[in-house]
């Protein structure tokens, strides 16, 4: 006992006890939620299932499956849009899951109002055709030497006004700019 007349020993253990029902507590209701959520997908009422695959979500759990299984029901119900978002979020959590990329590419051919990529500047298409010959560490070099090149002809060109200079340096910038 303690100065209070209580014993503290059992108190405190009781205590721990319930704080770990109360932990312990969250856990078993998102797995309970998550097999009701899949029941219901199962059994065709999809508004419901999302609305408990949300559910789980709002309690800041973070799982693949739960978006997959969102995006399925939102596919279901025709709402392609939040479809494809849950289906990205389902990617970006497991990104080598087959069936996540196969169901995130029907969604995005479903999609009304796609949106066409922009085309791709043409300076970076010829880098990467040059970085898919050269590899990495050479290029990389290239890349330095010729960007040296560039500036340092351009400081010269800034920095001297005589003729020749200026002739040779011009030829140096017109080699270095286009590689």
């Amino acid at each position: 006992m303690n100065a209070t007349g209580i014993a503290s020993r059992p108190w405190r253990s009781l205590f721990f006890l319930c704080m770990l029902v109360v932990a312990a507590a969250p856990a078993q209701s998102a797995d309970t939620l998550f097999a009701r959520a899949n029941d219901l997908y199962r059994a065709g009422a999809y508004n419901q299932a999302a609305q408990q695959y949300e559910s789980i979500l709002a309690r800041g759990a973070v799982s693949g499956e739960v978006q997959f299984n969102l995006g399925n029901c939102y596919y279901r119900q025709g709402e392609v849009g939040r479809a494809i978002l849950a289906f990205e979020r389902a990617a970006r959590l497991m990104p080598s899951d087959g069936d996540v990329n196969h169901n995130l590419h029907l969604a995005r051919l479903r999609a009304v109002d796609r949106i066409d990529p922009v085309p791709e500047f043409f300076l970076v298409s010829w880098l990467r055709s040059a970085s898919s010959v050269v590899p990495p560490d050479s290029s990389r070099g290239l890349f330095f030497t010729f960007w040296g090149m560039l500036f340092g002809t351009l400081a010269v060109l800034y920095l001297a006004r005589t003729g020749a200079v200026v002739r040779w340096s011009r030829v140096s910038f017109l080699v270095s700019v286009p590689l």
